[in-house]
């Protein structure tokens, strides 16, 4: 690339790798440019948010995408270098599949937060608050885990051996984990099921009394009438009996004997 510039110029080799981080430079804000005036005209005329916060996601990592893809071009045009190629190229690889993976999370994001900006608050249960935070968590942890298997293979690591391996570890992890699951499993029951909601009035088996203020994805929180916090595992109360007041609705009926 611009070989008249390298043979006949003095110090051609610098010109030649400047001009190139300059043209995908100016290649990465026309892009930009044209992507964001593109992209705004389409969603002007959706009344979804999802769109705007898709390309407020996407447009960054274009952007530095472009312009590393730019560098990455440069280094390779160095003659110095050149016996460094490979270690080049596997840093530059490493490189992109990070920033492709802080892309897809910025995705991930951007349809969570049109989800309960849209969705949710249509919705009358509280499922979608209590749940997302989970999922968000679980998206990242897979993301996060591709992302390092993809970045090891780029080292020669065969990953479909680190695989079985990890898979014999994750069992293990579960068996030592079986009570935490057990909790995670039976907090899920209750949040789908809805036998209690965060408000509710109830009465445990044992006798204990109280209103519903939070439902994790391990424990239940109970205020009682006294201003104490009854704290009780996700499986003990999907396991036990109780008496919800305010199912099937608010109000109800109390039996007075009348001598």
């Amino acid at each position: 690339m611009f070989e008249f510039i390298t043979q006949y110029l003095p110090y051609g080799n610098i010109i030649d790798t400047l001009l190139i981080i300059l043209l995908f430079i100016f290649i990465a804000k026309a892009v930009s440019f044209v992507f964001k005036r593109t992209a705004h005209r389409f969603a002007a005329k959706t009344s979804t948010v999802l769109d705007d916060l898709l390309v407020k996601a996407i447009d960054r990592p274009l952007l530095v995408a472009i312009i590393f893809l730019g560098l990455y071009y440069a280094a390779l045009d160095i003659s110095r270098l050149a016996p460094y190629r490979g270690q080049i190229t596997t840093g530059f690889s490493v490189f992109f599949i990070l920033l492709g993976t802080i892309a897809v999370i910025r995705i991930v994001n951007a349809f969570i937060e049109w989800y309960m900006a849209e969705i949710a608050v249509k919705t009358k249960t509280k499922a979608d608050e209590q749940f997302m935070p989970i999922i968000r968590k679980a998206a990242y942890a897979t993301i996060g885990l591709l992302a390092l298997l993809w970045i090891l293979r780029q080292f020669g690591v065969d990953i479909f051996t680190l695989g079985a391996a990890l898979g014999i570890g994750g069992l293990a992890i579960a068996l030592a984990f079986q009570d935490t699951l057990k909790e995670f499993f039976a907090g899920t029951y209750v949040i789908l099921d809805r036998p209690v909601r965060i408000g509710d009035y109830i009465e445990l088996e044992s006798g204990e009394r109280g209103y519903v203020t939070d439902i994790s994805w391990r424990s239940t929180k109970i205020r009682m009438l006294g201003d104490n916090m009854l704290i009780i595992p996700n499986s003990k109360l999907a396991s036990s009996k109780i008496i919800n007041y305010d199912m099937p609705k608010h109000e109800m009926g109390v039996s007075v004997p009348v001598g």
